[in-house]
């Protein structure tokens, strides 16, 4: 695992953060795509849309080029990005509003929450 952290990483975390940005502008240009993510009357879910472009988005692609630099920022932007990841992952929870409405962003959090967490916990016992 902690070979995926160091060698496939960077990449994936790069796109994290593209496939977070191109999340939003789809939300944002799509009311269909709206309809599989979030809740009807998403006024909520816009109310997070800088701190989600901004920390989940710019994070992710910071932190893959701090992982590709070998930065010492690398390992503490890893964990800030866990915790965001965390947050973003419990905002899907809040958002199923029945059995199965609104599950396909927890889909894609549930994984991008064991990558980024794995890769904390990878890149800490490589530099240590």
């Amino acid at each position: 695992m902690f070979a995926f952290a160091n060698k496939l990483g960077p990449a994936y975390l790069i796109a994290q953060g593209i496939g977070g940005i191109l999340w939003w502008i789809g939300l944002l240009s799509s009311e269909r795509v709206r309809g599989w993510f979030v809740p009807e009357g998403w006024e909520a879910a816009r109310t997070l849309m800088i701190a989600d472009l901004v920390l989940f988005g710019g994070g992710s692609v910071a932190t893959g080029l701090a992982m590709l630099r070998r930065s010492q920022w690398a390992s503490p932007l890893l964990w800030a990005l866990t915790g965001v990841v965390a947050y973003a992952t419990l905002v899907s929870v809040s958002w199923l509003d029945d059995p199965i409405g609104h599950w396909l962003g927890l889909a894609f959090m549930i994984p991008s929450l064991a990558l980024t967490s794995i890769m904390a916990f990878g890149v800490r016992a490589t530099t240590s």
